[in-house]
């Protein structure tokens, strides 16, 4: 958590001294793991910082992975405890570049 809270303030930091780079904190992370003539498996999270370097497309992204919700609390817990280990675990980061990127 205090490393969380460490990347968060020097994102802030680096957007505010850097105009050329934006940030998010309400960014969404959606995916579906669905079949048919099953029950629906699909989460959300609302809770994902972002951040993109407008001058060279560099991306990066933040998410806590116990934020995810869906609609069974037990498909939760499952996902949590059983498959992502969350508690080993506990965010998943993102980094790359947008090739041939033009603001």
């Amino acid at each position: 958590m205090k490393n969380i809270t460490i990347i968060t303030i020097c994102l802030f930091v680096a957007n505010v001294s850097f105009a050329q780079k934006m940030m998010t904190r309400s960014g969404e992370i959606k995916f579906e793991a669905s079949m048919p003539a099953f029950e629906e498996i699909a989460a959300k999270n609302n809770t994902v910082s972002a951040i993109l370097d407008q001058s060279t497309g560099d991306l990066a992204a933040l998410a806590l992975i116990k934020a995810f919700k869906f609609k069974a609390p037990l498909m939760e817990e499952h996902f949590n405890e059983n498959y992502m280990e969350s508690s080993k675990f506990p965010k998943a980061s993102f980094k790359g570049k947008i090739v041939n990127f033009d603001a």
